[in-house]
């Protein structure tokens, strides 16, 4: 019996209730598509797999679009959050490069300033320590250079930053932390740095990395960049006012104990 080849383009229905997520791994390097880096064991893909093997979605296969979103990983993602029924247009591993699809051709029309958007997108993140015991995130730092967002925890300071900016200045699954108070280029240092700024229940700041923002409203996310970097000096400044508080008690006391030797002395 002679094998069946998956069609360069196909939709996938998936339900995602009672399904721990999608059960994929994915990457958004080139800003407009996630491609499949792992197929988990559990989740709505491997169900799918288990119940329709002549049409499995594979490691490096594309996922073009989700229920009508496409050309940006950020938009499809959120809407796997909002929505249970899910509409996935997936392109055959075996055949990338070779098919331009509808959606290519969309992305394609929205004209030079598309085309010649940066291929990341550098963001400041201001998390305060004060009210959590940690980020909430779960990293890995296998290239050595930067911390890759495997996943959000759902609780914790960057989950409370998230609620409270938009979503293409929030932090998601798949985005990199470049830099940890200006600390970068070294990922095991920059865990390390966090671990010790999280126990010592300070504000800090994260500089992420993740895939640009739609072309639309160009002028609303300059401004909420504008905005994200102001955000980042706050940071800053408020770090540096804690310190100086804490230089302030520290000196305080010692003057409150030179004192008390002082009367002893005398008396």
């Amino acid at each position: 019996m002679s094998k069946v080849e998956r069609p360069a383009e196909f939709t996938v229905d998936l339900d995602l209730t009672g399904a721990p997520g999608l059960g994929l791994e994915v990457d958004w390097a080139d800003g407009k598509t996630l491609l499949i880096k792992s197929v988990k064991a559990e989740g709505a893909v491997p169900s799918w797999n288990l119940q329709h093997p002549e049409l499995p979605i594979l490691a490096k296969d594309r996922v073009l679009s989700i229920n009508g979103t496409s050309g940006d990983p950020k938009a499809m993602l959120a809407v796997c959050k909002k929505q249970k029924k899910l509409a996935l247009l997936v392109r055959n591993r075996s055949a990338a490069g070779s098919i331009t699809s509808a959606v290519q051709t969309a992305v394609a029309e929205q004209g030079k300033a598309a085309k010649s958007a940066p291929k990341f997108f550098d963001f400041n993140v201001t998390v305060d320590m004060s009210f959590h015991t940690q980020l909430g995130l779960d990293v890995d730092w296998a290239n050595g250079k930067s911390l890759y967002v495997r996943h959000l925890q759902g609780s914790g300071a960057v989950e409370e930053w998230n609620r409270q900016h938009p979503a293409h200045l929030a932090v998601h699954a798949g985005d990199r932390i470049v830099a940890v108070n200006g600390f970068s280029e070294d990922a095991q240092g920059m865990l390390s740095l966090c671990r010790d700024l999280v126990q010592s229940r300070s504000s800090f700041l994260l500089r992420v990395r993740g895939p640009p923002p739609p072309p639309e409203n160009k002028d609303s996310r300059e401004r909420d960049k504008k905005e994200s970097d102001s955000d980042g000096e706050k940071g800053k400044e408020k770090v540096k006012e804690k310190d100086k508080k804490k230089d302030k008690e520290k000196s305080k006391k010692e003057k409150e104990k030179e004192k008390e030797k002082k009367d002893k002395e005398k008396s």
